[in-house]
């Protein structure tokens, strides 16, 4: 029945796609762009208008010979304009019937006015410079009342906005939003797309933006983000404005929402909150992981029954988006506040705050190799957590004066979280005959401050290129951990044995960074840089296991085997010589470095300190080349040394769990990366047509791998041991192009790697190869005043295969089709549905399975569109299952999780101050130059 439902969801999606779209064109229109002395204007920036009500058809910037060239234009009439700085606007009526059109040469006239900066107050669309600025007018591009950026966003010609959030503009990936030019809660772009709203931004502004070392001394080091800054209008930042959102449901599901801003010329204040039981988060899914896995060491048992970590150096942004297996509790807030305090000196501030409660039943599944037989693993866990951070953020940006400027940024974070995990594992040899068996009770709590700060100091001088970097940080890192641990493991040979412990640990980091650069100019566009740097991290661990002897009296005794205090100390010392070449077409930066590392240890017991040097010349070269305005090409050669961690380092045997064993290595070295990469870009901004091709590759000497011993009773012993070398190399491709014959946009991507790795196995060394490749393909309408539509379909292929044993290789498929429709029959109603039908398939996870899940929502507008009430409906068929795979070098796993189920709500949206969305007539332009 679900199977028949999904057939009939896609043909009807499918059929609403080809509604949706429109008529066959294959004209075009093409020109050269010159002045009064017939130069091309390179640059110049070319619309194509429907007469009839001033929609874009299309839009691009001249080449260097002042050409240009629309194609598959339909039928009709149009309006074409032509700007450029600092000449008067052209618009030329014209009317494609059944040839193309040649206007050869288009003239453009000087302006009688200055215009450094020019204002067109006309039907026109947004203006494109070359290396500069692509800047759309909002209310050119219709949205729903109530609508965030995020909905602007995908209306925009060359802009796109994935499923997940994520936004490309001129086929790149968007780094950074910024709100008037300001950082809005942190560097995560959806937090402004996917919370303010779309009616308060008056320009979106495309740029490539430069370092912040770049922008300041005028000297280009390569490293650049695709930007996308909100302006906006000039009301909202007299009075605050936003959003409220409510919603109660089936089975108590709730869902709340808080969005208020309130901005100024000076000033930009903004709170964020939120509050549900539907999985929700309050930061992006990126930031979920470095949240929850950064406090793996200090609360995972040594039975390693639950991985809880809290408190990461990333930022932890209210995105309002995410979700995660089981069922979540989150309550979530934050501030943020940016300040001018004066013309040179400005403060930027944020505070965060999470709450996370996560309940999880899980059935795990391994499957393992020896070296001529299989064992495999169930294991069946239940586990809740509940996980607090609070994160203070402070940024200040002063200019001494036009020659000097001091940035110092500072974040301090508190954490703390409980949890506890009942989990049963059974392990089978031959998967039939039973070996053994664990049943383990795990509760633990733990807390961590972390505190990060950097102060740079940058000076240029009156000689041009001349400049001066100073940078220094210092960190601080305080982690405690207490557990408890029941567990009886049983053999179906042996007697059983049980352990009752409280497990107790503490960690205290610190680092420093200290780096200088000078820069000298060596000729028209050449410089030299001398750089110096030294770093630390260091590390005290303290760890303390405690037998329990009397459950009722707790008496304990410490287990001296299990107990011990390590030190880590790691420092390294680099000192290099860089040369840029900066060309107007060109920009080459390679560099060449010498670094000593030292790697430290000390163990309370041993008497004899770790203590190791190693030297090693690190080259690096980047190469980037514009081929044109539309083309470019990169290269790059990087080197880097990572020392083992904490962990690895510790030779401090964890039998907690007699099952699986960890012990550290001291005699450990640092690996060794080169890496190279070479990619090529194309957009046509008239054709709208983007291609991307990326190729990289990884060699790694001494990597740090895994050595693992298993005996008859199938317990395991890992070390980690250094191997000679390994191998990587992947690629990735993307497609964009409109198909204006139907209206739409196809997207096509895939992307591959393949691996060379080895291991060793009971004293073997083992070596497998493994493939991880993936292609996507979706459809979108263009028009989507009315209807918006896309469809398209995911499919991921894993291969591992054995070089020893290749009886043992294993492959699997995943396969994601989907599709979304948003269908408004009038301007007071919108109707919205979603499909993501999942299939997974290999036959050593027992068969295939499939999992649809459908969602569904009615909008009604109300109160002059201030106000939205919404009925929807999240996994109509009830379906919903937490499924994760994956290959490792000789194992493969898959994790069940029940998840969140089928449930309804109704929500209501409400507008604070004013917040009607306003749609204006006309359409204005500016010309940005940047300086």
């Amino acid at each position: 029945m679900h199977s028949k439902i999904t057939r009939l969801f896609f043909i009807l999606t499918f059929f609403a796609v080809t509604t949706a779209f429109g008529q066959k064109s294959n004209l075009s229109v093409e020109g050269t762009v010159v002045d009064t002395a017939a130069a091309p204007l390179a640059g110049a920036t070319v619309v194509l208008l429907q007469r009839a009500d001033s929609v874009l058809v299309s839009f691009g910037i001249t080449n260097d010979n002042g050409s240009f060239l629309i194609k598959r234009v339909a039928p009709g009439d149009y309006i074409l304009q032509v700007t450029f700085v600092g000449y008067s606007n052209l618009s030329k009526d014209l009317t494609m019937a059944a040839e193309s059109i040649n206007l050869g040469p288009v003239i453009m006239e000087p302006a009688s006015a200055d215009l450094a900066e020019v204002l067109v107050k006309s039907e026109h669309i947004p203006m494109a410079v070359k290396k500069d600025t692509l800047e759309y007018n909002a209310d050119a591009f219709k949205t729903q009342p109530n609508a965030v950026v995020e909905e602007l966003l995908k209306k925009l010609p060359g802009v796109e906005v994935g499923r997940d959030g994520s936004i490309k503009a001129m086929g790149k990936e968007v780094e950074n939003v910024l709100v008037d030019g300001k950082e809005f809660f942190g560097k995560d772009p959806q937090v402004a797309t996917k919370n303010l709203p779309a009616n308060a931004v008056d320009k979106v502004q495309v740029y490539d933006k430069k370092s912040d070392t770049a922008e300041f001394t005028g000297i280009d080091d390569g490293k650049k983000e695709k930007t996308i800054n909100l302006k906006l209008k000039a009301d909202k930042k007299a009075g605050a404005f936003g959003s409220l959102r409510g919603g109660y449901g089936t089975d108590n599901r709730f869902n709340g929402k808080l969005n208020v801003n309130k901005f100024s010329p000076k000033s930009q204040f903004s709170i964020l909150g939120m509050g549900n039981n539907v999985n929700e988060q309050g930061f992006n899914i990126n930031d979920y992981i470095n949240f929850m896995g950064g406090m793996s060491k200090m609360m995972s048992g040594g039975g390693g029954a639950m991985r809880l970590q809290i408190g990461s150096d990333s930022d932890l942004p209210l995105d309002m988006m995410g979700g995660q297996n089981g069922i979540s509790t989150t309550l979530a807030g934050g501030v943020n506040w940016n300040y001018d305090l004066s013309k040179k000196t400005e403060i930027s501030s944020s505070y965060f705050y999470n709450r996370i409660q996560n309940e999880q039943d899980k059935s795990i599944f391994r499957q393992n190799w020896l070296e001529n037989d299989i064992f495999s693993t169930d294991e069946q866990r239940d586990q809740t957590s509940k996980n607090e951070n609070h994160r203070l953020n402070l940024t200040i940006k002063h200019d001494l004066d036009s020659m000097s400027q001091i940035n110092f940024r500072s974040s301090l974070s508190f954490n703390d979280g409980n949890s506890s995990s009942l989990s049963n594992t059974r392990s089978f040899q031959n998967s039939t005959v039973p070996v053994n068996q664990s049943t383990q009770d795990w509760r633990s709590t733990g807390d961590q401050v972390n505190w990060n700060s950097s102060l740079v100091y940058r000076r240029k001088f009156n000689k041009k290129g001349r400049a001066f970097v100073a940078d220094l940080g210092l960190g601080i890192s305080r982690q405690n951990r207490n557990g408890n641990l029941m567990a009886m493991n049983s053999y179906f040979s042996l007697p059983s044995d049980t352990i009752r412990q409280r497990q107790q640990t503490e960690d205290n980091g610190d680092n420093y960074r200290v780096s200088l650069a000078y820069t000298e100019p060596v000729g028209k566009g050449k410089y030299v840089e001398w750089n110096l740097s030294r770093q630390n991290y260091n590390n005290d661990y303290n760890k303390n296991f405690y037998d329990i002897l009397d459950e009722n009296t707790q008496s304990e005794v410490l287990n001296q085997q299990l107990s011990n205090k390590f030190r880590r100390d790691y420092t390294y010392d680099q000192a290099g010589l860089r040369f840029r070449l900066n060309k107007k077409k060109l920009n080459v930066n390679t560099s060449l470095s010498v670094q000593k590392s030292g790697l430290g240890g000390q163990l309370a017991s041993v008497e004899s300190p770790i203590k190791k040097d190693f030297w090693n010349l690190l080259p690096g070269l980047n190469a980037d080349y514009e081929i044109s305005n539309s083309k470019s090409l990169k290269f790059g050669y990087n080197t880097n040394i990572q020392p083992p961690s904490l962990e690895q380092l510790q030779p401090i045997e964890d039998n907690s769990d007699p099952i699986n064993i960890y012990v550290g290595n001291p005699d450990l070295r640092p690996q060794y990366f080169h890496q190279g990469s070479l990619s090529f870009f194309l957009f046509d901004q008239f054709s709208q047509v983007n291609f991307f091709a990326n190729l990289d590759g990884n060699y790694i000497m001494n990597p740090i791998v895994n050595a693992q011993t298993i005996d008859t009773l199938l317990r395991q012993r890992t070390q980690p041991v250094n191997l000679d070398h390994s191998t990587s190399w992947g690629g990735y491709l993307s497609f964009g192009a409109p198909l204006r014959w139907m209206g739409s946009r196809l997207s096509i991507s895939s992307d591959w790697r393949n691996s060379r790795s080895f291991f060793l196995l009971n004293g073997a060394e083992n070596q497998t190869d493994q493939w991880d490749a993936g292609a996507e393909l979706s459809l979108e309408n263009k028009n989507k005043e009315r209807f918006d539509v896309a469809a398209g379909i995911r499919v991921n292929y894993n291969w591992t295969g054995y070089k020893e044993n290749s009886s043992l290789n294993q492959d699997f498929t995943n396969q994601v089709y989907f599709a979304d429709f948003t269908y408004n029959p009038t301007k007071a109603w919108s109707i919205n549905t979603s499909m993501d039908y999942t299939v997974y398939s290999q036959e050593s996870f027992g068969g295939q399975q499939t999992i649809p899940i459908w969602k569904a929502s009615l909008s009604r507008y109300l109160f002059n569109n201030r106000g939205q009430l919404e009925i929807a409906a999240f996994d109509l068929l009830n379906q919903n299952v937490g499924i994760s795979r994956r290959s490792s070098l000789n194992s493969f796993y898959e994790q069940t999780t029940v998840s969140l189920g089928r449930y309804f709500m109704v929500n209501f949206t409400w507008a604070l101050s004013g917040f009607a969305n306003q749609q204006s007539g006309g359409i204005h332009m500016k010309m940005i130059r940047r300086r």
